[in-house]
């Protein structure tokens, strides 16, 4: 009836599989070139909106993010909503760890809460869950409670597969609205509809999944 890409089709593009037009394909990745193609898209910039936002509403001021070395090029778009906040974030509170070594956040978050008080921030949003044990570990190592001395902030996809206090708040994809706007667009083209090219998914909390 139809394929799901779970990523984009650069690598099989030129292929039977890829420019065949009578089998629906769904490439859950930004609009690409081919316009053989349908696509669900993740809105990437909307997580830090709800979780940056989050804890500026529970009273934080001082913002610290953790993000993989992949994430670079949402910093600017995080240091803006914060900005627009009144908040702070200063450059040692911005750390960007290799993801394939996500265990060394542990020592970047006990190294950060040795610094004078005053200079450590109260909230922590991680843009990458696969990050939560490393930067977790540091906070518990750091004798830091949560929420009395800060509040944490994730990117989660959901149903969130990964262990997690419930302590901090997830704000991420919800797997099955990707799967059910996938599916919609394949049965509308075997009905010989006309679905849109792509549709831009936002982010959720984790309380929104939950209800």
């Amino acid at each position: 009836a139809g394929i799901i890409f779970p990523t984009g089709p650069r690598l099989i593009m030129g292929t039977p599989v890829a420019d065949e037009t009578y089998v629906p394909r769904i490439a859950m990745s930004m609009p690409g070139a081919s316009r053989k193609f349908n696509y669900v898209a993740l809105d990437g910039g909307s997580v830090p909106v709800l979780a940056i936002n989050y804890l500026a509403d529970q009273g934080c001021r001082k913002i610290g993010m953790f993000m993989t070395t992949q994430q670079v090029s949402i910093l600017d778009h995080c240091l803006k909503i914060i900005s627009d906040r009144n908040c702070i974030c200063r450059d040692e509170w911005i750390q960007f760890i290799n993801s394939s070594y996500s265990w060394s956040a542990e020592n970047v978050v006990k190294l950060l809460f040795k610094l004078d008080p005053k200079d450590v921030p109260d909230g922590i949003f991680i843009a990458d869950d696969n990050l939560v044990g490393g930067v977790m570990n540091g906070i518990n190592a750091s004798h830091k409670r949560i929420p009395e001395d800060l509040l944490v902030a994730s990117h989660s996809n959901f149903p969130a597969t990964f262990d997690h206090p419930k302590s901090i708040r997830l704000f991420g994809f919800n797997i099955r609205i990707l799967l059910q706007e996938s599916l919609r667009i394949i049965d509308m083209k075997n009905a010989g509809g006309k679905p849109p090219r792509a549709i831009l998914v936002k982010a959720c909390s984790d309380r929104d999944f939950d209800s």
